[in-house]
């Protein structure tokens, strides 16, 4: 997502049109999925406490953005992307809303290049 962020922000800085920055959260855990309300009303929604920890990821310390697009996963995620990606750690960190502290890392980019 990072790399191809910056490749199109450099395509609109060229057509003299506004560069974006992104963040993303990731967190692995149980979750609820489907469609909540009424026949005439009808919703795709996900719940529960995965969803809610991966929206604190995405925006938890944003003065920490040193790249147009930052990813943010937690250890639940981490474990499960062995020698994939390079990581930095972020240590402990205490998310809006919840008690217990949660290790977080970022997302730098591919230990190696993926092959197509």
């Amino acid at each position: 997502m990072g790399d191809r962020l910056m490749e199109l922000n450099k395509l609109w800085q060229s057509q003299n049109l506004p560069v974006i920055e992104m963040r993303v959260g990731i967190f692995t855990g149980p979750i609820v999925a489907g469609s909540l309300g009424s026949r005439d009303r009808l919703e795709y929604c996900l719940l529960g406490d995965s969803v809610n920890i991966a929206s604190r990821l995405e925006s938890c310390e944003k003065d920490r953005q040193s790249e147009p697009c930052r990813i943010l996963i937690a250890y639940q995620t981490l474990v499960y992307l062995p020698d994939v990606f390079e990581v930095e750690s972020w240590g402990l960190i205490p998310l809006k809303g919840k008690q217990q502290l949660i290790d977080v890392y970022r997302i730098l980019g591919w230990q190696s290049p993926p092959q197509p």
